[in-house]
């Protein structure tokens, strides 16, 4: 992943790559599409997703087949792939993505036409900044937002097999993004485990294209409030104030939406549905509560709008993502074994 060039500015907050380290990179890569060369390496995290997206407009399609050029280990990793294949770019430079201020570190990917084959390497090398990162700052504290909303590429498969791992590896991720994306109940019930924890500050599960279930989502509660970590502490406003996970599932087609609140709270799960007009006083993240009620564990905003605004016939039409030929397995290392 090339990830050794990357060079921690501990005064400016920065990420660059040192000369020698960037002409390897290039050696071994190839220049960035475009012409453009080192030039475009990055240098600076107040820059916004300039560079590393796709390159063509065009809808997504099928990949040729044939070998990856050997200069291009993350190409070579993709020949593997075949679902939910598109025009990959092969050339991702991942600190365009990569922003932090303060404590806090953001993952910026919505809408880059990222599959869950890409997951491999983006995830790698967050784990390389940060782990430079904690270094960097007293006590090794940090909050992670990460946004993969809007990427159809990514499936059931990606959230199982790449993102769970990475989040038990840093699980103090508070914003989750993943609204209009493939997944379904498979990937809800994966991460279910994480969310148990009480790292999840909100999560955005709305317009999903894959299979959502209303017992799925039933057990994802169950799950996620298995541990009693809602409400939250928040490190907003009084010491010690209590703040429910913000939860979006709306547009899923779930069935019976009532009815799977109601049967929650005869369990005892403490939950709040959220319509429109409570949206002006109870916002995520801010000590609040409706009518001087307690403040519940979750709250599920607008659960009840449940249209269906997503196709899910091409989802459920594709085939299984077979598993990373062996002789590609040396390429990912230990990002794949992880």
């Amino acid at each position: 992943w090339h990830t050794s060039a990357s060079v921690w500015s501990a005064g400016g907050g920065r990420w660059g790559h040192s000369e020698a380290a960037a002409a390897s990179a290039e050696s071994t890569r190839g220049p960035r599409r475009g012409g453009h060369g080192r030039d475009r390496s990055f240098t600076d995290w107040a820059r916004w997703g300039q560079g590393g997206r796709s390159t063509s407009d065009a809808e997504p399609r099928a990949t040729a087949a044939g070998a990856a050029p050997r200069s291009d280990p993350d190409a070579a990793a993709r020949t593997g792939r075949a679902s939910l294949s598109g025009l990959w770019k092969t050339d991702w430079n991942w600190d365009d993505y990569i922003h932090a201020k303060g404590s806090t570190v953001r993952v910026e990917m919505s809408g880059t036409e990222l599959g869950d084959s890409d997951l491999v390497g983006m995830l790698a090398h967050l784990d390389t900044v940060l782990r430079a990162f904690v270094a960097d700052r007293a006590g090794g504290k940090y909050i992670l937002n990460i946004d993969l909303s809007c990427n159809l590429f990514i499936s059931d498969d990606g959230i199982c097999d790449h993102l769970v791992p990475f989040l038990h590896r840093w699980p103090n991720c508070h914003r989750l993004k993943l609204y209009k994306t493939s997944i379904g109940d498979l990937a809800l019930a994966a991460l279910s485990g994480w969310v148990a924890g009480g790292y999840a500050h909100e999560l955005h599960l709305s317009d999903l294209g894959g299979q959502v279930t209303g017992e799925g989502v039933f057990r994802f509660l169950r799950e996620s409030l298995r541990l009693g970590r809602y409400p939250y502490s928040s490190s907003e406003g009084p010491s010690g104030a209590k703040c429910a996970l913000w939860l979006r599932f709306e547009n899923n087609a779930i069935p019976n939406t009532e009815k799977l609140v109601s049967r929650a709270q005869d369990l005892g799960m403490s939950l709040c549905v959220l319509q429109k007009p409570d949206l002006l006083k109870v916002r995520p993240g801010v000590p609040s509560h409706i009518d001087g009620a307690d403040v519940p564990a979750i709250n599920l905003v607008l659960f009840h709008m449940q249209d269906l605004r997503v196709s899910r016939k091409w989802v459920r039409s594709m085939a299984p993502m077979p598993p990373v030929p062996a002789e590609f397995r040396d390429i990912v290392g230990c990002a794949y074994c992880a």
